[in-house]
């Protein structure tokens, strides 16, 4: 069995947090047999010499792109470059518990009707873990059509996924990870999430700009895929998120993560 750990970094990504996202793969009690990462762009000379630090300790395959192009293209590549039998997802500013890699390859590995495991994550800012992010233990169409209950980076599939189900949409900028899941799920893809938080999931000072970046990409996937009343309530709720003052969203979002 080959496992694959598939990630992207951009050159405004923190280089102390990528250096410590790194890390956490060298400590895994299960040794990854490769990381796909792709260099999202020109990336400088800081981030550059922290992958060298790693390139043989995690057998670093990296690919470097001419110019920006945004994560689910990076991703379609990092997936193309990929030998495993299993396929890690990973972000470059979070953490992974020791035992993350360990627990959902044996996880697939007993359950072989799941195409797709993730897990719980702790919630970290600068000043430390502000909350759990929980996700329902088997998650349907329907929960996901409610809310993307997946955690992008947390996520271990087997390779079949993606030639059973496709790729990222590369049209969308942002939100991609839950169109996909949709799309899956809408075909038959199983998901199942590991109940205890496996990752730290970085919350950077522009999360809540992204959420309402995100809302017109989220927009358009519900009307994609749900042409009910609901479906409606749920679009007037991006609306509502969008144009919501950021005050207002980061009073709600510290009470969520309490």
């Amino acid at each position: 069995m080959i496992i694959s750990v598939c990630m992207s970094v951009y050159v405004n990504d923190d280089a102390y947090a990528f250096a410590q996202a790194l890390d956490s793969l060298k400590r895994q009690t299960t040794k990854i047999d490769e990381l796909i990462l792709v260099e999202d762009g020109s990336i400088g000379s800081e981030l550059l010499s922290i992958i060298e630090v790693y390139r043989c300790s995690l057998n670093i395959v990296s690919l470097t792109l001419e110019r920006n192009y945004g994560l689910p293209f990076a991703l379609n590549k990092a997936l193309s470059l990929a030998t495993g039998d299993i396929i890690v997802r990973f972000d470059s500013d979070d953490i992974c518990a020791p035992r993350r890699i360990e627990l959902q390859v044996r996880y697939l590995q007993n359950h072989p009707e799941i195409d797709c495991v993730g897990s719980w994550a702790n919630v970290v800012d600068n000043t430390g873990t502000i909350g759990i992010k929980k996700t329902p233990r088997q998650v349907s169409f329907a929960d996901l059509i409610s809310s993307c209950c997946l955690i992008h980076p947390s996520l271990t599939f087997r390779v079949s996924f993606f030639s059973e189900f496709g790729r990222y949409d590369e049209s969308l900028r942002m939100s991609q990870d839950w169109e996909f899941w949709l799309r899956a799920a809408k075909k038959g893809a199983v998901f199942a999430n590991i109940q205890e938080s496996l990752i730290d999931l970085r919350q950077v000072g522009n999360f809540l700009t992204r959420r309402q970046r995100e809302q017109s990409f989220n927009r358009m996937i519900i009307k994609k895929y749900d042409s009910s009343a609901l479906g409606k309530v749920r679009v007037l709720r991006c609306y509502l998120i969008q144009f919501t003052p950021a005050w207002i969203l980061r009073v709600v979002s510290k009470i969520l993560y309490l």
